[in-house]
């Protein structure tokens, strides 16, 4: 059946190409939600038996009746075919009061039908809750659910963050050092150690901020990475109409036949029935008229009184057979009103699954957005955390690498002044070439902390935006996971309106037609 309308629609609102399973599911869910007898419009009927053969029903389940010759045969369980087919059973099947039974994924009849007794199944098709049908917004709607529900596993992260960005080279530092002019001076310089900065002294275990964040150093809320949403609440059930059971304690009357009439006497030919009309016979020939009449007279009398021995036993089989229908109508209003109260019970008890359901599937959502939330949280506090420590880290180093090349500079310069007035220019050459070899190191080493800041202020830039392409996933995700949500209840409320309002008219159709009857 077309489903063009209902493909576009679902285009239009999820913005993909459902699937053909999609629509398909959306198709069963409906069937398997309305109530069959509102169904009639999407009946269809399987092809005939005419030869005994039972009919295979494998794909579809949605029976609505079964007929033999146009009579609906009643099911019984697959143990009682043999009492069916059992012409001395009081069980056996019969042309009007036919029944079917399940075996090996196919309906079998009873009795068996042949050329002028074809079996039939009628059940439901899904495939005519399309773009015609009342219901086709349901099945757009459990559709676009399905489509929703699988563009939020696509967009969400299958794993933990993992960072592409590569945090900078530590830069080598040059150690700065002054070793002095030499012994044949006269003044001598003071012996003192020079300033160097290795790459762990100025980062330690903060240069890579997955070992960081991996530690859990720092993680106040000690979340893991929640991963993807995956629904583990299952959907209820549709409820199926109970079946009940017809218990009758009167057993069903025989009549008694008296038996053939001429066993009823016995003896010579005087009284052996098949012999009173030729003996009358002989009589007549005789012209004997007494005993004729006579004779005559005798089989009128046997006669009647046969005849008024039947009539008594034919009125007693009728007044048990009015005993039997009595009860039998008794019964079959009590289990009417059994089977009405015990399916309210579970159209019931299926809504407050539903309830139950619809529960569930809100908290596994809330639950799950409480855990994002969460760990979104602890990503920006441990990053925030991790960046103020690095970069406090690199302008302590720096810090403490400039306060120690000062001193060695102004050691180097004392030493420098000392060596002036004990050498001549030759040495202040020495010297000076020294200091400025000094700086150059210096301002080469300032050069390379200055071009390595620069890259950490890169790197942490490209960090955050990682980390909020990675938070907006996570956010695509959860809205399509919301409108996955809203079209599901969707489809359930377009189902549970169209069961309602049906409902409500066949009421009032059975209403007034009691009326009319009453009238």
């Amino acid at each position: 059946m077309a489903v063009s309308d209902i493909t576009a629609t679902v285009l239009r609102i999820t913005g993909v190409s459902p699937t053909a399973n999609s629509v398909e599911d959306g198709q069963r869910f409906v069937v398997s939600s309305v109530p069959k007898e509102l169904l009639m419009f999407a009946q269809k009927v399987s092809s005939a038996s005419t030869d005994g053969s039972a009919i295979s029903f494998s794909v579809n389940d949605s029976i609505t009746d079964v007929q033999r010759n146009g009579y609906s045969c009643v099911e019984i369980p697959m143990s009682d075919a043999v009492w069916a087919l059992d012409s001395s059973s009081l069980r056996f099947a019969t042309a009007k009061r036919p029944v079917f039974y399940h075996k090996q994924g196919a309906v079998h009849f009873a009795p068996v039908t042949d050329g002028s007794n074809a079996g039939y199944v009628f059940y439901v098709d899904f495939s005519l809750i399309d773009d015609d049908c009342d219901l086709r917004n349901a099945v757009i709607f459990h559709a676009a659910s399905s489509e929703f529900t699988k563009l939020s596993s696509t967009q969400l992260p299958t794993s933990a963050i993992s960072f592409n960005s590569v945090p900078p080279d530590t830069p080598s530092i040059t150690t700065v050092s002054y070793s002095g002019l030499g012994s044949d001076l006269d003044a001598t310089s003071p012996t003192f150690s020079t300033a160097t900065v290795s790459a762990a002294t100025i980062l330690g275990t903060t240069s890579n901020f997955n070992d960081y964040f991996e530690s859990g150093s720092l993680n106040p809320l000690n979340d893991n990475d929640p991963g993807e949403f995956s629904l583990l609440t299952v959907p209820p059930d549709a409820p199926t109409v109970p079946d009940f059971n017809i218990n009758i304690d009167t057993n069903l009357p025989t009549y008694t036949s008296l038996g053939d009439l001429t066993t009823m006497s016995a003896g010579d030919s005087q009284t052996t029935f098949t012999q009173w009309f030729d003996v009358v016979g002989d009589y007549i020939a005789d012209e004997d008229v007494e005993l004729s009449t006579a004779q005559i007279q005798k089989i009128s009398t046997y006669i009647q009184a046969y005849s008024g021995e039947m009539q008594n036993n034919l009125n007693a089989f009728n007044t048990e057979l009015q005993k039997y229908q009595a009860e039998l109508s008794n019964e079959l209003q009590e289990a009417q009103y059994e089977q009405q109260a015990e399916h309210a019970s579970k159209i019931q008890q299926y809504q407050a699954e539903v309830a139950h359901y619809q529960a569930e599937v809100n908290t596994e959502v809330n639950e799950y957005t409480q855990k994002l939330q969460r760990y979104n949280t602890e990503l920006g506090i441990v990053h925030q955390s991790w960046t103020t420590m690095y970069q406090a880290a690199i302008q302590e180093s720096i810090q403490e690498l400039q306060v120690a090349n000062q001193v060695n500079i102004a050691q180097a310069q004392s030493d420098l002044q000392v060596a002036i007035g004990n050498e001549d220019r030759s040495q202040q050459r020495q010297l000076q070439n020294a200091v400025n070899d000094m700086q150059e190191i210096i301002n080469d080493n300032n050069s390379l902390l200055q071009k390595y800041q620069a890259e950490t202020s890169v790197f942490s830039a490209e960090v955050n935006k990682e980390i909020q392409e990675y938070q907006t996933q996570v956010q695509i995700s959860q809205k399509y996971g919301m409108e996955a949500e809203k079209y599901y209840k969707w489809s359930q409320s377009e189902v549970s309106s169209y069961v309602q309002n049906n409902s409500k008219m066949i009421s009032a159709m059975m209403s007034s037609k009691s009326q009319q009857q009453a009238k």
